[in-house]
């Protein structure tokens, strides 16, 4: 039998159910870590998994009005999040539309097994990576994400 821990308590998800785990991340760790007032800038959330197709993701993410866009991932779906961040980096410059400026801030699941007996047991860490984007300066700057353990992506 398995579990997964955030912050030492049991969470109760299945790490293969995405969108269980995606919905977590969005109503759980996204607001612990951005600790939200209510003068905080408007934001949209994307989740991203492994089987998004890249070029629909990011043309959702250029076209998207939000002044802030939270995009977050766990696990095996990071890889994806990541490339579709940089190919809409890269679009944005290619066309003079300006740039997206970026902040990463990295949790974890704990998944806890069973090991080969009943007093052994397993810890997997299971990444979780929520970045902050933004096409001015401005917006982020409300947020105050350096104090809050973010780092801006260059």
């Amino acid at each position: 039998m398995s579990r997964v821990e955030y912050c030492n308590r049991d969470t109760g998800l299945h790490l293969p159910s995405q969108s269980q785990c995606m919905q977590f991340v969005q109503e759980h760790v996204v607001p612990d870590m951005l600790k939200m007032t209510d003068g905080s800038p408007e934001m949209s959330f994307r989740r991203v998994t492994k089987n998004d197709n890249i070029k629909q993701a990011v043309e959702r993410l250029y076209n998207d009005s939000s002044p802030v866009t939270c995009i977050f991932a766990y696990g095996p779906h990071i890889q994806k999040m990541l490339s579709i961040l940089e190919i809409c980096k890269k679009a944005l410059a290619e066309q003079n539309q300006g740039e997206l400026h970026q902040w990463n801030r990295l949790a974890c699941f704990v998944l806890i097994e069973e090991g080969r007996n009943d007093l052994v047991e397993c810890r997997r860490r299971v990444p979780i990576l929520v970045s902050i984007v933004t096409k001015t300066v401005e917006a982020a700057s409300q947020l105050q994400l350096e104090m809050k353990g973010f780092t801006r992506q260059s």
